[in-house]
């Protein structure tokens, strides 16, 4: 693929897109019943390979001689005494109608006399007159090459053969035809929607993510993880929106430490990636300034942001609290859910179990009825605990909520507010803790700096 050969230079950050296709130029054109009429548009030069696309159709005519080609093109290093010259030699010049320079009319009309497009092209970059083929609704009839290999996976029509042999190639097509002809209607509808997704319209939404990345105004990644750029506000209404979607949520927060752990620790970045990731601390915001030049909008540390949420969140929820010593959970759910609140906490499971209780305490969220999950088991186990059993608790939404238990239990002092406002809760919580949290921040810190640093240097974002 066209991005491992930029690698070499550029190992990380290298992103390849498709360009679009004007999908409605040939939407729907191609035979409205089956017919056995092939048509290829590719300019004639050498490298689209005519001569083994007519040697292929030739070993079709000897297996069904009602099989017909047409090939559209301009001409280029080939011209079209060129491909008479091939299809004689073939000895299949009755069956192939030659189209120099048609029209974009003329085409159409080619088309609805067809209902295969076949392309035995050695090198395509990305094969947008296959893609049309696909959008008028023919099937697609491939060389197996990258750019070929995923228009039909992505499709999931048509069919890969090996020109290079075309007996066995001409097998594999009957096979397939057999099953297109036999569902034809289907098959031509598939076609036409497969299409869709490639159009100029979507391409430009992918270009302009990718700008959108880049310059950090929506995603930024840092140290191998996406984080959301979302005031707190945006980020409710998100939360909320994601909720009714077709799959479970899982919310983590990224710190110095947890974006530390996971740029160590392949599991824990492969699992931290899965989940919708907001920002927090001021080493996050530094790395933001040097990578981006700005700052996230807000600080949404899970602390203050999941109360925040389940204040202004325009749903109810069942809740269940995962993590913490004994009885920490407890009196957290008390104080996070305190009476009066149309939320109902219908849970409590501490987080000092092995992982092969994994079964047994999602069977317990489970069979609570829970639809929000609190999970507080330090990082990276909580993230990674979100990411493998969300689905198997049955809750539609989970927050890796790190020490907030423990906050919310009042066994550990929150700092002063002018603390929390200047971004140095870290240091006061080293000062309540210094033998467990130095490693953490006297030493962490600076890694996570190094680390930022290199990944500046490197250019990286995306």
């Amino acid at each position: 693929m066209i991005t491992s050969l930029f690698q070499r230079i550029r190992p990380r950050g290298a992103v390849w897109w498709n360009n679009g296709v004007t999908v409605e130029k040939f939407l729907g054109a191609s035979a409205e019943v089956p017919c056995k009429r092939i048509i290829a548009i590719n300019r004639f030069s050498s490298n689209k390979r005519l001569d083994r696309l007519i040697a292929f159709v030739a070993a079709l005519r000897r297996r069904d001689p009602a099989w017909e080609l047409v090939i559209a093109g301009s001409e280029a290093d080939l011209c079209e005494t060129d491909i008479r010259s091939l299809a004689e030699e073939a000895d299949a010049s009755q069956a192939v109608e030659i189209m120099v320079r048609p029209s974009d009319d003329e085409l159409r009309r080619a088309m609805s006399r067809s209902s295969v497009f076949a392309s035995a092209s050695e090198y395509e970059a990305f094969g947008i007159a296959a893609i049309e083929g696909l959008s008028a609704g023919l099937m697609p009839l491939l060389s197996d090459i990258r750019s070929f290999g995923d228009i039909v996976e992505a499709a999931e029509v048509g069919v890969i053969v090996d020109f290079d042999h075309p007996d066995k190639a001409v097998a594999t097509f009957l096979a397939a035809w057999t099953a297109w002809s036999t569902n034809y209607d289907q098959c031509r509808q598939k076609a036409i929607e497969a299409a869709k997704p490639f159009d100029w319209k979507f391409a430009v939404n992918r270009f302009d993510a990718v700008y959108e990345r880049a310059a950090g105004h929506s995603i930024q990644r840092i140290l191998g993880i996406d984080i959301q750029v979302l005031r707190r506000s945006e980020a409710v209404e998100t939360i909320d929106r994601l909720y009714d979607g077709p799959a479970p949520t899982g919310v983590g927060f990224a710190n110095a430490h947890a974006l530390n752990t996971a740029s160590s620790n392949e599991v824990a970045r492969e699992e931290f990636g899965k989940l919708l990731v907001l920002n927090d601390g001021i080493g996050v915001a530094l790395a933001s300034r040097l990578l981006y030049r700005w700052r996230f909008p807000d600080n949404l540390n899970g602390t203050d942001f999941v109360p925040g949420y389940l204040a202004a969140t325009r749903r109810t929820f069942k809740i269940f609290l995962l993590g913490a010593k004994p009885g920490v959970a407890e009196r957290a759910a008390r104080a996070l859910v305190p009476p009066g609140s149309r939320h109902r906490v219908v849970g409590v499971h501490h987080g000092y179990f092995p992982d092969t209780m994994d079964t047994v305490v999602t069977a317990q969220i489970k069979g609570s009825g829970a639809d929000l999950l609190l999970v507080a088991l330090g990082n990276p186990t909580q993230e990674i605990w979100i990411s493998r059993n969300l689905a198997a608790t049955g809750c539609r939404l989970a927050f890796a909520v790190g020490a907030l238990f423990d906050f919310a239990s009042e066994g550990v002092t929150r700092a002063p507010a002018w603390m929390q406002a200047q971004g140095l809760e870290w240091l006061f919580r080293l000062m309540q803790e210094p033998t467990r949290l130095w490693r953490r921040y006297l030493l962490g810190n600076w890694i996570f700096l190094g680390r930022v640093a290199r990944q500046w240097w490197e250019g990286y974002r995306i």
